[in-house]
């Protein structure tokens, strides 16, 4: 399993599970949207249809854009500090270098493998 494999489901997971949420027309109108942007809860009370359509819109769109940026305060502040991404990358560079080094090992091996039979061909030939 890669760093790309645990790192990329985890901040995927974050987008998801992170909510802000939002309200217009005096608490009329309330929202929460995750942290992709995507609604996952809409209230309109029954008081709020008797403003005027074009002012219930507005109240629809000042919920959502306070909703949306309070996923991203959200979404922010539970964020990897750097100190932890360079240690994150730190331990992949380890494995990595641990990679190679049993990469040559196995290449190293087979090399000799193959020269041993080259050697008993050219013996028996």
């Amino acid at each position: 399993m890669s760093e790309h494999d645990v790192v990329l489901p985890d901040a995927l997971g974050r987008l998801a599970e992170a909510r802000g949420t939002g309200q217009a027309a005096n608490g009329l109108v309330r929202l929460v949207v995750d942290g992709t942007g995507d609604l996952v809860e809409l209230v309109i009370e029954p008081r709020a249809m008797r403003l005027a359509s074009v002012d219930l819109a507005a109240a629809v769109r000042e919920a959502f854009h306070a909703a949306r940026d309070a996923a991203r305060e959200a979404l922010a502040a539970s964020a990897p500090t750097p100190s932890a991404q360079v240690e994150q990358l730190g331990a992949a560079g380890a494995t990595l270098a641990q990679l190679g080094l049993d990469a040559q090992r196995r290449l190293d091996e087979m090399t000799s493998v193959v020269h041993d039979l080259s050697t008993r061909l050219d013996r028996l030939g």
